[in-house]
């Protein structure tokens, strides 16, 4: 269960804008979570953080230099992506292309540059309260109507009293565990002035197969030939139609998608790919592996993502090449899928990633290592355990147990003392090190973990 909120992802400097924009937006019937007014003066700044993002429905990113620049904002968004929320960009400050997360590559943003010019905010402010309208309608609903903000954040004490009231997400697509494979909402900013495709017909109320695959290309010839808004639109019918006939959909749909796969802009392209990857099309496994060559970053991690869930571990051959890809968000795709794949020979590629320590590619080879499963990386392993930071500790404490190798019972041991973890992460270091020596599942380690836990217990009882 999620709660109806919009989460407002920020750098603390530009606080202002954020509490100027939560206040038009809940002014608009919007109801929105910000932290400077959400978490209260008792509780823990980093856990409130997280469940404030795990809890949302949607979130809205300010997006400046300063922004991408901070670890701590972009792990709120990699979290939000990872637990496939819609994420809604707005650019404060000018950035470079080229600096732009792997989570925010195919969205379209809107520009609050000139935000102090409050007809250009206004008209800014309208087509945000739009989209999210639009995409979520009562779902986030505000009934406080607009919110009071304090002259003074020093003084601010628990000024959003409104109880957060959790129902069905209706409107939530199902997340895929661990890789997130692939992120299915087209998480671009929707014009007010769009007129949305309506097809004469809908597949529910079609028995001749043609007339269906004739309306299936009337909507893939307005994601081909389209303007911008007519191919979100289109984008979503595909989608929502490949989603509902996953498995029993008519067999030229796909050989007519795959044809689209060469078109010359890389948006169809990505498009076509992940209705594809939706159907669970496995015939189209070779035409996406020949997308891995195409010159646009997101369609080559599209391509790689849509191996992950189409191919099988005979493919990691494709895929090793592209963990030394120039672009970062490819790389990572990479290196993810192999873990997906589990195949033992990407083990000799995975390891040196680790020596170059780029860190969320270190932390993403870490995982995958756990999940091929190979005793192979034990030694690394262990020693990334012993030396690194919280975020290498928990990974590799995860990794190892899943490893199941009895040589790492009493590094892991040793791990149930550390309480530090990750901040995107709920559970600390112990707590993954407990689950792994659970997961060894060998009598002495299952001995360990228990006592633990009974002592943890204890100490919670008594109120230690």
């Amino acid at each position: 269960m999620n709660a109806n909120y919009v989460f407002l992802s920020y750098r603390s400097l530009d606080i202002e804008f954020g509490l100027k924009i939560v206040n038009d937006l809940k002014g608009k019937g919007i109801r929105m979570w910000m932290d400077k007014l959400d978490i209260r003066p008792s509780d823990d700044w980093v856990n409130a953080l997280s469940k404030g993002v795990d809890g949302c429905t949607a979130m809205v990113a300010v997006i400046t230099p300063d922004y991408l620049k901070s670890p701590y904002c972009i792990r709120e968004l990699h979290r939000a992506y990872r637990l496939n929320r819609m994420i809604f960009p707005i650019i404060l400050r000018p950035i470079n292309p080229e600096d732009l997360p792997f989570e925010l590559e195919r969205t379209q943003s809107l520009d609050f540059s000139e935000w102090k010019d409050e007809k250009l905010y206004q008209s800014q402010l309208s087509r945000l309260a739009h989209a999210i309208k639009s995409r979520f309608g009562d779902l986030i609903r505000s009934t406080t109507g607009i919110l009071s903000i304090p002259q003074e954040l020093a003084s601010a004490k628990d000024t959003s009293e409104v109880p957060v009231i959790e129902i069905n997400n209706t409107h939530e697509t199902e997340t895929v565990p661990s890789l997130e494979l692939p992120h299915l909402p087209l998480d671009i900013l929707e014009d007010a002035d769009t007129e949305p495709i309506k097809p004469k017909v809908t597949s529910s109320s079609i028995s001749d197969q043609t007339t269906e695959l004739d309306i299936i290309g009337d909507i893939l010839t307005q994601l081909i030939d389209g303007d911008w808004g007519k191919r979100q639109e289109a984008f979503r019918l595909l989608r929502d139609y490949a989603l509902k006939m996953k498995a029993t959909y008519p067999k030229p749909l796909v050989e007519r998608l795959m044809t689209s796969l060469s078109h010359k802009e890389w948006m169809v392209r990505w498009g076509v790919a992940e209705v594809l990857v939706c159907l669970g099309a496995k015939e189209a496994k070779p035409a996406l592996l020949n997308l891995l060559k195409d010159n646009n970053q997101t369609v080559r991690m599209t391509a790689i993502r849509a191996i992950a869930i189409l191919g099988d571990k005979d493919d990691a051959d494709a895929i090793i090449p592209f963990i030394q890809d120039k672009q970062t968000m490819v790389r990572e795709a990479a290196i993810q899928t192999l873990g997906t794949l589990r195949n033992p020979k990407a083990i000799s590629a995975l390891l040196p990633i680790l020596v170059h320590r780029e860190e969320d590619a270190c932390l993403y080879a870490i995982e995958a290592l756990g999940k091929i499963g190979d005793v192979s990386a034990y030694n690394t392993l262990v020693h990334l355990l012993e030396i690194g930071d919280e975020k290498l500790r928990w990974v590799c404490a995860e990794a190892l147990g899943n490893l199941k190798d009895v040589r790492a019972i009493p590094h892991l041991q040793n791990c149930l003392s550390d309480e530090r973890g990750p901040l995107w992460e709920e559970k600390r270091i112990c707590d993954v090190a407990f689950i792994a020596l659970e997961t060894i599942g060998t009598p002495e380690s299952i001995s360990i973990a228990r006592q633990w836990k009974m002592n943890r217990t204890k100490k919670s009882s008594l109120g230690t």
